[in-house]
């Protein structure tokens, strides 16, 4: 980091790093052809081969660096007008290589290396290469104390532009208006209650680029014989595709109140915030011209649209010689939906089990789509078409656990067809943080609230599916038959479809929960301790207490970060999973006890 300063008003800097990682793993499965469970069964262990046993190795790396170079030149018309303005460069080259190779047969003595496996080969030889450079500009403007402005762009170069290699600009504004500042506001009554009132305002816009190769046409190598054939890979590039680009627009309002001039109820802050973002261009994968061999392209697929609203209230409640009290209440609400879709829908399968997404203009990201369960035999679709046909109505009745059954089978009635189960995620988020101090002792706490949320219950599904739930043993009435009727149990998962989704399984996941408890002691100043600046003993806890009539085990879990990939809709913190519980870890219960010693 190079920085130089040759006036007062100008600063050049330079900066230049390199990050270089390799990773290397070494897997032997060890020989199985002469395990007697392996002969009987069939079943080994291997990842390219069969029961002979295997050495494969992974080998990685990535080669990344980056330069920045910038110049800021500081001016302004004395103490009215300050203004900062600034240009930079930024370069960024990363070549990531993956190397795989594998030997098959290993001989019955040990150790042993691939050398003396019985045939060896190079699964995976690798190369991506990405360069993206681009220039910065910033100008920001305060004048006094009362207002600030500021504005500027980035432009992008990237090597994955393809036939779109023109740059891709993505430019930014802010600003503020603090009309507390003003002479009126100063010098009226007003600012003895409303000490701060600032409205602020930005705009920003980014992009996410193509992967590497997402742009240009790549073929697969295949060995032939002694030579070496090409194949078509299963996704096709695509040369026009745009930048994802999302943009966000936020407004808001710093509030400060005085309350009053005691101890008690002081003073209150207020932070309310109003934004929404859309994405454009956000890259999918869309069918394909099945005559042309590939089944899918990489495409411009979604357009999508949140907004949402939050508010951070600040109350000073109490603040003594020795006693203070501080409370902190955060709101906030949001909705997600898909605006556009390029082509059909989306039509997605979780990739933690069996739940449905249907991904299509005007519904809201991550809702699930499967079969109903009713509640009353009189009951009509969304189209006023009954369910149940007149005549066939005798044979169902509700039973008391409020489905509809048959009488006969003691099964569950459910769909033909699928509907649109709804939003999944919470109507409001609202945490309360609470701060005591008293002489020495501090207690500190927070409770979020979380309204409106939704989970797919998976885990207990297939818990049905085994025969296995504890549901299985509680009886229930229909018409006027009391009993522990397994074949109902059995039909939620099978009526209609077997592992098909069913709004039975989708619950209510709202729920409080006691987040964090904290009590502290600072020995040193309660007993007067002299050789320790402080002296801090404490004990905490984390997610103690939760009140929910979720059945699952955490309301608070999903599947969205735990298993599957991006390119099946699902799994690595996928939007589309983000409703389904599938024998997830649930959030664990945990207790600390700290020692704290300053000098």
């Amino acid at each position: 980091d190079l920085n130089y300063q040759p006036v007062s008003w100008l600063e050049l800097d330079a900066k230049y790093g390199i990050n270089y990682q390799t990773n290397t793993n070494l897997y032997t499965y060890d020989r199985q052809s002469e395990n007697a469970n392996v002969i009987a069964t069939g079943a080994y262990w291997s990842n390219f081969g069969g029961p002979k046993g295997e050495i494969d190795n992974y080998l990685s790396s990535t080669n990344f660096s980056n330069f920045l170079g910038g110049a800021t030149v500081r001016w302004g018309i004395g103490n009215l007008i300050k203004a900062t303005s600034y240009g930079g460069f930024d370069y960024r080259n990363k070549v990531y290589k993956s190397y795989v190779a594998y030997g098959l047969n290993l001989p019955v003595y040990t150790p042993v290396t691939t050398v003396q496996t019985g045939e060896q080969h190079v699964a995976s030889d690798y190369t991506e290469p990405f360069v993206t450079y681009g220039y910065v500009v910033d100008q920001k403007f305060d004048f006094g104390e009362f207002a600030g402005v500021a504005g500027g762009f980035r432009t992008d170069y990237s090597s994955a532009f393809g036939q779109g290699a023109t740059p891709f600009t993505f430019p930014h504004a802010n600003g503020y208006l603090r009309l507390s500042e003003l002479g009126f506001w100063k010098n009226s009554n007003i600012s003895k209650t409303l000490e701060e009132f600032k409205l602020r305002a930005a705009y920003g816009e980014a992009g996410i680029q193509p992967n590497a190769f997402d742009r240009y046409q790549t073929l697969n190598s295949v060995p032939i014989g002694s030579n070496v054939g090409f194949t078509l890979p299963d996704k096709l590039s695509n040369p026009n595709l745009q930048v994802e680009v999302s943009k966000e627009l936020e407004f808001g309002a710093d509030i400060a109140i005085r309350l009053g001039n005691g101890n008690w109820f002081n003073n209150v802050t207020l932070q309310p915030t109003y934004w929404r973002r859309t994405t454009d261009n956000a890259i999918g994968s869309s069918d394909n011209i099945p005559s042309s061999g590939v089944a899918s392209i990489v495409d411009n697929k979604l357009g999508l649209e949140s907004h949402g609203f939050q508010m951070v209230t600040r109350l000073q409640i109490a603040e003594t010689k020795n006693f203070t009290w501080n409370f902190t209440a955060n709101f906030g609400t949001q909705t997600s939906s898909v605006t556009k879709v390029a082509g059909a829908p989306l039509i997605l399968t979780s990739a933690v089990g069996s739940t449905g997404y249907i991904i299509q203009a005007g519904d809201k990201v991550g809702q699930l789509f499967g079969y109903l369960g009713i509640h009353d035999v009189n009951a009509v679709d969304k189209f006023g078409v009954p369910f149940l046909a007149d005549a066939d109505k005798a044979n169902w009745s509700v039973a008391s656990n409020g489905w509809v059954v048959n009488n006969a089978t003691k099964f569950p009635f459910f769909s033909t067809k699928q509907y649109n189960f709804g939003d999944p995620n919470p109507t409001f988020i609202m945490n309360f943080i609470n701060g005591f101090t008293f002489k020495g002792v501090s207690l500190n706490f927070q409770i979020d609230w979380i309204q409106g949320s939704h989970l797919y219950n998976q885990t207990k599904e297939w818990m049905y599916r085994d025969g296995i739930h504890g549901d299985y043993d509680v009886p229930f009435t229909i018409n006027g038959q009391t009993g522990a009727w397994a074949n109902f149990y059995r039909g939620v998962y099978a009526a209609s479809s077997r592992n098909g989704t069913k709004n039975y399984f989708y619950e209510d996941a709202s729920f409080v929960r006691l987040r964090n408890v904290e009590l502290a002691f600072d020995l040193a100043k309660l007993f007067d301790i002299k050789f320790t600046k402080n002296l801090v003993v404490s004990l905490s806890g984390r997610n103690l207490l939760t009140f929910t009539k979720y059945t699952g085990l955490d309301p608070e879990i999903n599947s969205s970060n735990v298993y599957g990939s991006n390119s099946t809709g699902g799994g690595f913190d996928s939007a589309w999973d983000r409703g389904t519980d599938h024998n997830t870890m649930p959030n664990l219960r945990q207790y600390t006890f700290g020692l704290r010693v300053g000098f």
